[in-house]
């Protein structure tokens, strides 16, 4: 449940954080500055949901590998 909260959040955050750069983007009218802080804006966004569903693709092979199960998330009562 935690991975999968993981990736649900960031998922949201790519999502928002593209179309804000988008916006950006469209709103630079041209000026250089602006443009290229869009662009960084949109890289970062990519690269961070990149980052994020790497990791998930990691865990589900180690775990599948190991029989561990990621996406279950228990606390341990006595």
């Amino acid at each position: 449940a935690a991975v999968n909260m993981v990736l649900i959040v960031s998922s949201i955050l790519f999502f928002f954080s593209l179309v804000s750069g988008g916006l950006k983007f469209i709103l630079s009218m041209g000026k250089s500055e602006k443009a290229d802080e869009a662009k960084r804006q949109i890289i970062n966004a990519l690269i961070g949901v990149v980052i994020v569903f790497a990791t998930w693709g990691s865990l589900s092979f180690v775990g599948n590998f190991f029989g561990i199960d990621f996406t279950t998330f228990e606390i341990p009562t006595l």
